[in-house]
């Protein structure tokens, strides 16, 4: 009981962001805590347990969004689109600012952004979580920065 109130509201943080509704983010929380509670003998010293719980509500959180029919865009990797998100943040914008233009994305976009931007995950490690190719997560990652940053340029104007 002690892991769980440890660990929850950081797990339950991970999820929202990954699902964007409190019933489901709690949902996949709650699997990933029974999850990782069956399997505690599973667990090697090499990461800490933070880190390998939030793996397993990344997976639980990845696995519910496959069941709702969200799949990754499997196209070959776009040179052009790549070229056209590179391009760097605003240092002046804020944290939730970002996270407020996030939210006009496609969920692919959001989730890619998500697991990169704000989970720390590599484009690797996206692609091996989500069963894509390197290619597809690094092309879904340009298009959704690029989506993002544009965002950012119309709420900075102010259209």
């Amino acid at each position: 009981m002690n892991l769980y109130k440890l660990y929850y509201k950081g797990m339950y943080s991970v999820a929202y962001r990954m699902l964007q509704q409190e019933a489901d983010a709690e949902d996949a929380m709650q699997e990933a805590f029974i999850k990782a509670f069956a399997n505690l003998d599973k667990y090697r010293a090499e990461a800490s347990f933070g880190s390998w719980l939030k793996r397993i509500v990344v997976n639980q959180c990845l696995d519910m969004l496959q069941k709702n029919k969200l799949v990754f865009d499997e196209q070959a990797e776009d040179e052009q689109a790549f070229e056209q998100a590179n391009y760097s943040f605003a240092i002046s914008e804020t944290i939730e600012g970002v996270l407020d233009a996030m939210q006009s994305l496609s969920k692919n976009a959001q989730l890619v952004l998500n697991l990169f931007l704000i989970e720390g995950y590599d484009h690797q490690e996206i692609a091996d979580l989500t069963g894509c190719t390197y290619g597809a997560i690094r092309t879904q990652y340009s298009r959704a920065r690029a989506q993002l940053i544009e965002q950012l340029k119309v709420k900075r104007n102010g259209n």
